[in-house]
């Protein structure tokens, strides 16, 4: 099914410059006045800062662990955490189960779960505006190597911010699910709570934009070239702009722009978890293999300008990881020999031609 035109307007705008001011000439007058309006670009309470969350989660675990099923209803619940000088401050909540791999129970022993809040409780808390948040968590509750894999993702969200503010920010928290009736065991670990998307849309000045599927013609062809090299980066090749699969759309301020928008990295070659298999389609053995799914970039000059957008941020990459609590020493040195293999690829422009520009893709993937 083809998009509407609203969402085919950046091909138009490329093609005809003349016939987008008529068409921006032509929105509603309150569209325009929204898109000269002063956008407030704030994150949300919650999202302001990086200092990790101390929280407990009381729940019935063993209900929560049993909900296999996407449509579960959500299980009331409490949160507390540690707000600093003001002590402790607790929340009535309620928690549902998300996800697909990770909810099943043949991958995961323990769900990938959301937690919701209603308007009154959050208020005056860092949950205030806060509706529903997803929580990542490690999805085999005693093993120590799915932990390391939730502090070796949430990083990327950080460095995905680094390049843009299209972009869903993250809170690392140390999380203590206890039982509700004392008979299950207490499971403390590292997780990270992720923005939604309706707040990385607010702060852009744009809305949300719902459709079925994409072609690269179709999105800002600036901010998907850098998806694109931010993939290959940490080696993702979970994400299809076609079948919109971890990817968002968000229409920009203008009413008619759309802006592609990445999340869910846990796939990536740079985790390596024991989990993660390329798809069969591709031409790669392992999720350790990078391939390059982005649209295709014909002048060298527009190379290099998104090669800067990176190399000009290596050290601060490099440092996210050295200040990620709990990390292991060992996954820090291979993350970042890792990453030293693509900032050896964007200084050798031959090399992006031959390992990147060679499987682009023109239409979307």
């Amino acid at each position: 099914m083809l998009l509407s035109y609203t969402l085919r307007a950046p091909r138009v705008r490329t093609a005809l410059a003349g016939a987008v001011v008529a068409l921006a000439a032509a929105l509603p007058l309150a569209a325009q006045e929204a898109a000269k309006a002063k956008v407030d670009t704030t994150p949300r309470k919650l999202f302001r800062s990086q200092e990790p969350v101390t929280m407990t989660i009381t729940v019935d675990l063993k209900k929560l662990v049993r909900m296999r099923e996407r449509q579960s209803a959500p299980i009331p619940a409490s949160l507390v955490y540690d707000a600093g000088a003001q002590g402790k401050d607790t929340l009535m909540i309620s928690v549902g189960t998300r996800g697909n791999f990770r909810l099943s129970g043949r991958n995961c022993d323990f769900p990938p779960i959301r937690l919701f809040f209603s308007k009154e409780e959050a208020k005056g808390s860092i949950f205030e505006h806060q509706k529903d948040l997803k929580l990542v968590t490690r999805c085999q509750k005693d093993d120590k190597e799915y932990e390391q894999y939730i502090l070796q993702e949430e990083p990327i969200y950080r460095i995905y911010n680094m390049l843009t503010p299209l972009s869903m920010r993250t809170r690392l928290v140390k999380v203590t699910y206890a039982d509700t009736l004392k008979k299950e065991k207490p499971v403390v670990t590292w997780a990270f709570l992720v923005e939604e998307s309706d707040d990385v849309a607010r702060r852009n000045g744009g809305k949300p934009f719902t459709a079925k599927r994409a072609v690269f013609d179709d999105v800002d062809g600036k901010t998907m070239r850098l998806i694109g090299f931010f993939e290959y980066m940490i080696a993702n090749t979970d994400w299809s702009l076609g079948a919109l699969h971890n990817m968002k759309l968000i229409r920009g301020a203008d009413n008619f722009t759309v802006f592609p928008m990445a999340y869910d990295f846990d796939w990536s070659g740079v985790i390596n978890p024991r989990y993660a298999t390329p798809d069969p389609q591709l031409p790669i053995r392992n999720v350790r293999e990078r391939l390059y799914r982005g649209p295709c970039v014909r002048n060298d000059a527009e190379v290099q300008e998104i090669a800067k957008e990176f190399t000009s941020r290596k050290d601060a990459i490099y440092a996210l990881y050295d200040k990620q609590p709990d990390l292991s020493p060992q996954n820090i040195k291979q993350t970042k020999e890792y990453f030293d293999e693509f900032f050896k690829i964007l200084a050798n422009p031959r090399k992006v031609q031959d390992e990147m520009m060679r499987t682009c893709q023109e239409l979307g993937n």
